[in-house]
């Protein structure tokens, strides 16, 4: 409650207000191919973000007007599928976290033959980046909450197996009507691998389930991926303290 209130008044925002996924009225984009399924249950709006896999839009749903928000990514990008299916792993990955409380939830997901459609709850927000940028430094306070509500997602994700992979300030959204942090784009994501018994996470580790690529921002990749050129993504701490 703290946070949500001093995030108000920062902002002096309306309950209808909002910033990176919101409704930007000067910016109108209707697709026009490729989305007959799609533009029978949505009408697509304003562009609200691009990232490196994707543009999101916000749109409503036919069926009841209910806003959200609309990732579309084309086939022809640099897609990771899943293994089992032949659909983003971006997706899976949303669907294996959708009752983590700190996550953007996946509402639907549409794929045309051009196109993979991702459907997520449109928030009062903007992201980290955009707060910082407008605010300045934040009080101690307000950093460390929503530094405690980022980690204690992160800890819930890595409990099901699934690790963001680009953690970082504009990955992170701040929810004003309730002040909770949000993650999104889980589209550097992947599964976490199992360690052996044997693995200790200090050094360089040995072992059939390691990483030694990273997909995410690369001024944000983890320090071990750095030094060795591999990383557990484990956890070395008591995730309850």
């Amino acid at each position: 409650m703290i946070l949500k209130f001093k995030l108000s008044k920062l902002f002096r925002l309306s309950s209808k207000s909002k910033s990176r996924f919101s409704r930007n009225r000067g910016e109108t984009n209707q697709k026009k191919t490729g989305l007959r399924s799609f533009d029978k249950e949505y009408q697509l709006g304003a562009v609200i973000g691009k990232g490196g896999f994707g543009t999101v839009y916000s749109a409503s749903r036919l069926s009841d007007g209910q806003e959200v928000a609309v990732k579309i990514v084309t086939k022809d990008s640099i897609v990771t599928l899943a293994d089992d299916a032949d659909v983003p792993l971006e997706v899976v990955l949303l669907r294996q976290v959708s009752d983590v409380p700190g996550v953007v939830k996946l509402l639907d997901y549409i794929e045309t033959s051009s196109e993979y459609i991702i459907v997520m709850e449109l928030l009062n927000c903007c992201d980290l980046f955009d707060l910082i940028s407008r605010c300045g430094t934040l009080e101690e306070d307000v950093a460390k909450e929503i530094f405690s509500q980022v980690v204690d997602t992160v800890i819930r994700c890595k409990e099901k197996r699934v690790l963001h992979g680009d953690i970082k300030d504009e990955n992170i959204l701040i929810d004003f009507d309730t002040g909770a942090a949000k993650l999104i784009d889980f589209g550097s994501g992947s599964w976490a691998p199992r360690l052996r018994d044997d693995d200790t996470g200090t050094g360089p580790v040995s072992g059939p389930e390691l990483y030694n690529h990273y997909e995410g921002t690369r001024v944000y990749a983890p320090p071990e991926w750095l030094m060795y050129g591999q990383y557990t993504g484990e956890l070395k701490c008591d995730p309850h303290h």
